[in-house]
């Protein structure tokens, strides 16, 4: 490599130090250029969000399912208690219209009013 008899070997990388000079931007045997982010760890790191992502989205699909699964009961309760709210009706009108015919109603009236 060096004709000189005094002269010490270097390698590449001390060379490219003592052209270019010692910089977080060189490349080791490539000289200038972007320094290499630790991909296995950002992936890591990735990974590790996704996995918590996912398990959050899964568990609110299932919060979900289960507020639609009350919510159809309710509104199959609610349509029940209607039914019933009409039917009282229909059977109070049918009584109020025999006590009318009875004459009572003056009677009834009085008695609750």
């Amino acid at each position: 490599m060096c004709s000189q008899p005094d002269a010490i070997p270097i390698s590449q990388e001390e060379m490219s130090i003592a052209v270019l000079g010692k910089k977080s931007g060189y490349l080791r045997g490539y000289g200038v250029g972007r320094k290499p982010s630790n991909t296995n760890t950002t992936s890591r790191e990735n990974d590790g969000e996704m996995i918590i992502l996912r398990e959050e989205l899964s568990s609110l699909k299932e919060l979900n399912e289960t507020q639609q699964n009350q919510l159809v009961r309710q509104q199959q309760q609610l349509e029940a208690q209607n039914e019933q709210i009409a039917i009282q009706q229909r059977t109070l009108q049918k009584f109020q219209a025999a006590l009318l015919r009875c004459g009572l109603i003056t009677l009834v009236r009085s008695m609750w009013g």
